[in-house]
């Protein structure tokens, strides 16, 4: 068994045990070429991947990641065909993927399990992965009545512009201070680079990334992306800086965010992701209605550290 980057020409077979593994079934040759085909629209660059390979060629396991524009990446758990998923093999797929990420220069790879999944941990632990939280996934539909909330009136909201970038830079770096939300992740933190990334995530709005300010001081930061294949919008960041958490400032930022959605399109759904540990978001977001639509591990891994 040999596990190491694929090479050119082999995408085919790669995807054929993807299709297999993921849909239960052999894909024809139409069937193989379209979902190929979709895989690329969608921006999967296929030449990230790793396999495992028997002696005479044939790939039997693969993973691959998805990098974003601050240098970090989402992993994918390995994939093996029945007879060659012994941990072992899973284990080398996620270390060769951690070798190759780290050659292309990524800060950290990132990947996520089931809480129901047993054998997934220690396949990422032996692969040089840690836990790093739990993370839950809610949602809450935006509808009429919230273009009637009643806003802060003392709060001026501030929308990104170029002029601007150095002053959202600056709140967000004051807001990774003492955050809850997936604090072990400041080591890594380029928030130039967290800004493209979010801005690659989905469609950007200036007049949707928010600053809050009152009495001249900036106190709360709101990221909303809009993705317009799912009508829908994503909370990409919220946060108070740490002198005025405590009162009440997060849920006031996050009724603008409903007021601002239900404004341009009301019906769509709003969703956002919120590490568990951070009770007091948590608690915020489900008094404003949202529910939980998921659950899941997150485990990361640093890499190269310039």
């Amino acid at each position: 068994m040999e596990v190491r980057p694929i090479r050119p020409g082999e995408e085919r077979a790669a995807g054929a045990l993807v299709y297999q593994l993921t849909r239960g079934a052999t894909p024809g040759d139409e069937e193989l070429t379209a979902f190929l085909d979709q895989a690329r629209v969608l921006g999967t660059d296929l030449s990230l991947q790793v396999v495992a390979t028997t002696s005479d060629g044939r790939i039997v396991g693969c993973a691959m990641y998805f990098p974003m524009a601050d240098r970090t990446a989402t992993a994918t758990l390995p994939l093996c065909a029945p007879r060659f998923d012994a941990l072992e093999v899973r284990v080398e797929l996620m270390r060769t993927l951690r070798r190759r990420a780290a050659d292309d220069r990524l800060l950290m790879l990132q990947a996520f399990c089931e809480e129901t999944d047993t054998d997934t941990p220690e396949v990422l632990s032996r692969s040089g992965f840690e836990p790093l939280a739990v993370m839950l996934f809610m949602e809450r539909r935006a509808v009429d009545a919230d273009r009637e909330l009643a806003l802060d009136g003392q709060i001026r909201w501030v929308p990104y512009s170029d002029a601007r970038h150095d002053t959202f830079v600056r709140v967000l770096t004051e807001t990774y201070e003492g955050t809850l939300d997936c604090p072990r992740l400041g080591e890594i933190r380029d928030v130039d680079l967290t800004l493209e990334a979010y801005r690659s995530r989905g469609r950007f709005d200036p007049s949707l990334w928010l600053l809050a300010e009152m009495e001249k001081e900036t106190v709360a930061c709101l990221l909303l992306l809009r993705h317009d294949e799912e009508n829908s919008y994503e909370v990409a960041y919220v946060a108070v800086v740490p002198s005025h958490r405590g009162k009440g400032l997060g849920r006031k930022v996050m009724r603008k965010g409903l007021f601002e959605v239900a404004l341009r399109s009301p019906g769509s759904t709003l969703r956002l992701a919120v590490d568990e540990a951070n009770v007091p978001a948590v608690n915020v977001y489900r008094e404003l209605g949202f529910s939980m639509t998921g659950r899941k591990r997150v485990y990361f891994s640093l890499l190269a550290t310039a």
